[in-house]
């Protein structure tokens, strides 16, 4: 997920990330604009595989086994 979201981040930079937007041609708006909402999406996905993997770490070492069958089944 996280090259993904470099691979975004250099497609952005390609059509003028950084750059001001009255440079910009209506083309490179439209696919920066494009690219802005795959770059959010990337990152959602990002941040919540990394709470959940936080929260996965709690389970295993805060809980005996017997805790997490009941928490999961509730």
């Amino acid at each position: 997920m996280t090259i993904g979201y470099l691979i975004d981040i250099f497609i952005a930079r390609d059509h003028g990330l950084g750059l001001p937007m009255n440079t910009l041609t209506l083309d490179n708006m439209v696919m920066f604009l494009k690219v802005t909402l795959a770059i959010q999406v990337m990152y959602y996905a990002n941040v919540f595989c990394i709470k959940t993997s936080i929260v996965l770490t709690y389970l295993r070492f805060g809980m005996s086994m017997s805790c997490i069958c009941v928490t999961v089944w509730m």
